[in-house]
């Protein structure tokens, strides 16, 4: 069963907010609008084009020309199916499909925006890769000692949670879908984190055939790594 979560409760992170999916006891949004914040995009087999983009690379993405690189950003909104609390116990990640890193220009993007409360890192370029907790910004503080806060969580319809899952990835090219396991009134389930029905795919740069940088409003500058 699908439910759309009301923009209202779910669109303070200035994200689009997609279709989210709701089984039994919780409701899950993708926040970044059917996709992920990516730091760039490897283009695999092409030469980056010398005129202005007539589209934006996320385009390139959703048609499957481009792929996320290096850094990939998914930002979740969790929220229970009832006034029951809803414990959220782990989260597993699923991959498939892995193998060296594309080759082809890397495209890097210049942008930025709000972050989510909770902050799991996952890194592809691992053989058994997991969803770990850790600080996200407070991660680049000098000797920090705020921990990261882990598992488990609690959720209901009026409490709501914010998760962002940084994925990373320098040597190989996966494509992956994660999976959220949760409890409420005596049983147990799990729901799937993927891209609208396909598994987000992310590429290393280790492959790179040369690096730009883009601007929406300016296309791609010359090559300059």
């Amino acid at each position: 069963m699908l439910t759309v979560i009301p923009t209202a409760i779910l669109g303070k992170l200035g994200e689009s907010v997609t279709e989210g999916k709701e089984d039994d006891g919780l409701r899950l949004v993708v926040l970044n609008g059917g996709g992920s914040s990516t730091s760039g995009w490897i283009a695999p087999g092409k030469a980056m084009p010398k005129t202005k983009q007539t589209e934006t690379l996320s385009a390139w993405e959703a048609k499957g020309e481009a792929v996320s690189a290096a850094h990939q950003v998914i930002a979740l909104g969790l929220q229970g199916a009832s006034r029951k609390s809803v414990l959220i116990y782990g989260m597993k990640i699923h991959v498939r499909n892995c193998k060296p890193a594309l080759k082809g220009p890397y495209i890097r993007e210049i942008g930025g925006g709000d972050a989510p409360s909770r902050f799991l890192l996952v890194d592809l370029d691992d053989p058994h890769p997991s969803a770990q907790p850790w600080n996200g910004p407070n991660s680049s503080i000098p000797h920090s000692k705020v921990e990261p806060e882990d598992f488990p969580f609690f959720v209901s319809e009026k409490d709501l949670e914010y998760f962002e899952v940084s994925v990373k990835a320098e040597k190989r090219y996966c494509e992956w879908e994660g999976e959220i396991f949760w409890a409420v009134d005596g049983k147990k389930g799990s729901t799937k984190v993927d891209n609208e029905g396909r598994p987000f795919r992310l590429s290393g740069t280790s492959a790179k055939t040369g690096e730009f940088t883009y601007m929406e409003d300016y296309g791609a500058s010359d090559e300059w790594g």
